[in-house]
């Protein structure tokens, strides 16, 4: 959740143009005009989410050439696979 438009530009960049494709090409980016308009207009809380096809890594979406200050949060550890020990009445059932 978001409570402002700095800090929509601090996580997801600025209202620059989207570098998109393989070749770049630019093109507006409309959710950074949307959330600004939003805050100007007395939003108060914004929830925005990530939308991609497939297992694409997220990226910066901007045409910055600096991103020093925003945050890349790493991914969260896989869990490590659980082991099934059976339940209590097969146990019991195994001691016979």
């Amino acid at each position: 959740m978001l409570t402002s438009y700095a800090e929509f530009e601090r996580i997801y960049g600025d209202a620059q143009d989207l570098a998109i494709g393989k070749d770049g090409a630019a093109v507006a980016n409309y959710t950074a005009h949307a959330a600004r308009a939003f805050f100007d207009n007395g939003g108060k809380q914004l929830f925005v989410v990530r939308v991609a096809a497939g297992e694409t890594p997220p990226r910066a979406a901007s045409t910055r050439t600096s991103a020093e200050d925003t945050e890349t949060p790493e991914p969260p550890e896989p869990e490590p696979p659980r082991t099934s020990r059976g339940s209590r009445a097969s146990r019991r059932h195994r001691r016979r």
